[in-house]
């Protein structure tokens, strides 16, 4: 990232850290029942987990899914019952409230009692059902208004046996010995899919083929892949037959809400090696599992 380029995105984040977060939820409050009759909604779920430390960040995030030009036809914060011990009464003001106004339609809480998921937790709604795919998405991310419909598009053209995001990188190497992430080039429109790693900051939509291999090994990614949710679901995904797509030729900088991103996961998964080593434990454990797809 050039320093000119840098600037801006720190420019863009303390924004997002003030004014934005406050502007969506106004925004919010004053079209709420608007929304609910206006907008059109797309046979697609939401679904984004948090913890204590970030929870307090959810209800902007939330608040930019509702202002999605397709809004979706649920929207699930997935929550570990043993983290928020006074359940709704622990969270947040403006979070309880969107869950008020919203109540019976297109927000809700999972709650679950299986400790460890972390950040899997996201992707539970494949425990309920696989018919129509799931957007996860980050818990600290302010999505623009076209993120649900653009995602939906690039669905309708590379079909259910891919997934898609806004961006992502392109393994280099062999799929069972790849070089280090933080050499793997920005994915483009007409990349190799098998090779293509979305990264989950942007949003990526899992087709129901994913969501069924994704179902099927779901409590065994944080044993084998601890805070590397986007390389198990690559991965399983993968064996499953489903190649991955981006929807944009370059990569888009969202902004994210000020004062998460010390405690995130990508910066040890990135700065870490963390990304790495877990990719070959996943590949590993799944080849033991099952025949590998080689590359």
């Amino acid at each position: 990232m050039t320093s000119l380029r840098r600037r801006w995105h720190e420019a863009i984040n303390r924004v997002a850290s003030t004014a934005l977060p406050r502007l969506l939820r106004a925004l919010l409050r004053l079209n709420v029942y608007a929304l609910r009759m206006s907008r059109t909604r797309g046979d697609v779920r939401v679904g984004l987990t948090s913890y204590p430390a970030r929870i307090d960040a959810c209800a902007a995030v939330i608040c930019s899914l509702l202002l999605q030009t397709v809004r979706p036809s649920e929207i699930c914060l997935h929550l570990e019952r043993a983290q928020f011990q006074h359940g709704e009464a622990s969270l947040p003001p403006d979070l309880r409230k969107l869950l008020r106004q919203w109540a019976g339609t297109t927000v809700r809480i999972e709650w679950t009692d299986v400790q460890g998921l972390a950040s899997y937790k996201k992707l539970l709604g494949a425990w309920e059902s696989t018919s129509s795919p799931i957007i996860s998405i980050d818990d600290d991310t302010l999505y623009p208004p076209g993120l649900v419909a653009e995602l939906l598009r690039g669905n309708r053209v590379h079909g259910d046996d891919t997934c898609v995001g806004t961006r992502g990188k392109v393994v280099t190497g062999t799929l069972d010995a790849p070089d280090g992430y933080t050499s793997w080039p920005d994915a483009a429109l007409t990349s190799d899919g098998r090779r293509v790693f979305l990264t989950g900051v942007g949003g990526i939509l899992y087709p129901p083929r994913a969501l069924e291999a994704v179902r099927a090994t779901l409590l065994a990614g944080p044993l084998v892949c601890p805070g590397a949710d986007d390389v198990w679901f690559k991965l399983v995904a993968l064996e499953a037959g489903v190649d991955a797509a981006v929807t944009r030729s370059r990569p888009s900088d969202f902004p994210t809400i000020g004062g998460t991103q010390t405690s995130a996961l990508n910066v040890a998964n990135v700065r870490g090696g963390h990304n790495d080593r877990n990719w070959l434990a996943a590949r590993r454990h799944l080849s033991e599992e099952r025949p590998t797809v080689h590359g």
